[in-house]
């Protein structure tokens, strides 16, 4: 189980994945999720231009992640840029995730983090889907208390179609979910 695990910004971007990951977050004391201020930057960048989000709704996530989660900022990567190996333009988001102390760098982008220029670190990219297999088998009660409380948020009638809705960014994480359930 990390500590820490640094969300990239592809999984922050993502809102149905990042909300449940940060309710996630809030709702349990055994992991912290982290980022940088650059890691944010490319968030704000790709929810305005990208995704088309109104300023102020760009802002507003920002801030709130910022200020809800004021611990996970890291700070003080930079000197570590020049000596990683991954992929260029993915390098401050390994050093923010050394710097950090992250045991899992968890992005949508796992051909930008090779296992070859992360194993030194002590740090293992993970899927959103893996990161979030391994809470639900943590704590399945309290992953599906997160999952009411934003159906409940959304005014969604059904867990099907929240998964439903899910399953575009996390397929084998809601076929994980849904198999459970069936088996119940």
């Amino acid at each position: 189980m990390p500590r820490y695990a640094l969300l990239d910004a592809c999984v922050l971007a993502t809102f149905p994945v990042a909300d449940l990951i940060l309710r996630l977050a809030e709702e349990n004391n055994r992991w912290t999720p982290i980022w940088s201020a650059d890691i944010l930057d490319e968030v704000h960048r790709t929810h305005r231009t990208k995704l088309a989000w109104p300023k102020e709704l760009a802002d507003s996530f920002r801030n709130a992640l910022e200020s809800e989660f004021a611990e996970s900022m890291v700070t003080g990567y930079q000197d570590l840029i020049p000596s990683l190996t991954n992929d260029f333009i993915d390098r401050h988001v390994l050093a923010a995730a050394i710097k950090g102390e992250a045991e899992v760098l968890t992005t949508f982008n796992l051909r930008d983090f090779p296992r070859s220029h992360l194993g030194s670190w002590g740090i293992r990219a993970a899927h959103p889907q893996d990161h979030l297999i391994e809470r639900h088998r943590e704590d399945a009660h309290q992953f599906e208390a997160c999952m009411s409380e934003i159906m409940r948020v959304r005014k969604q009638k059904s867990r099907r179609s929240y998964l439903t809705g899910l399953s575009r960014y996390v397929p084998t994480f809601v076929r994980y979910v849904l198999d459970r359930a069936d088996n119940t």
